[in-house]
């Protein structure tokens, strides 16, 4: 399960150089939610260990990557382009810092958002936003940067 997602990282990230924003590296969440705007009885929270890995910096026409492995499905990459620069909004001691991406992992990709949350604790939360449904990972653990190429 790991392996799949430490060799997409390795591969993913070897060119691209990641020391933007502070968010970089590789990122464990204990505790999701999900919101289904649709269907409610779909949503759900849970306690459960997902990988995630965040590089952006722009390259060319790429601004980054945010990768996570969720574990019901380990062997799909859920993969998140981002396309923008990024969008800065403080609320109420939360700084939300907000990013146009697509969902490269499905059949055709869709438009997204990818939000990091910085509350004034500097405890950091992800949320991947889209018309249909959001999910949150709450209170992100840094367990390593991610090292640029141009960078010893």
């Amino acid at each position: 399960m790991l392996k799949y997602f430490t060799l997409f990282v390795v591969l993913a990230f070897t060119g691209i150089m990641v020391n933007a924003q502070n968010f970089n590296g590789n990122y464990k969440s204990y505790k999701t939610s999900f919101l289904d705007r649709h269907d409610a009885s779909l949503n759900f929270k849970e306690n459960s260990e997902h990988n995630i890995a965040v590089a952006i910096e722009r390259t060319d026409d790429i601004y980054g990557y945010v990768i996570l492995q969720d574990p019901r499905i380990p062997h799909v990459l859920l993969t998140y382009e981002i396309v923008s620069d990024v969008d800065v909004f403080k609320h109420e001691g939360i700084t939300m810092y907000t990013y146009k991406a697509k969902a490269m992992h499905l059949k055709k990709p869709k438009d997204t958002k990818v939000i990091f949350y910085v509350k004034e604790d500097n405890s950091l939360n992800l949320m991947i936003d889209d018309d249909d449904s959001s999910q949150a990972w709450l209170r992100l653990e840094k367990q390593s940067d991610l090292k640029s190429k141009n960078k010893p």
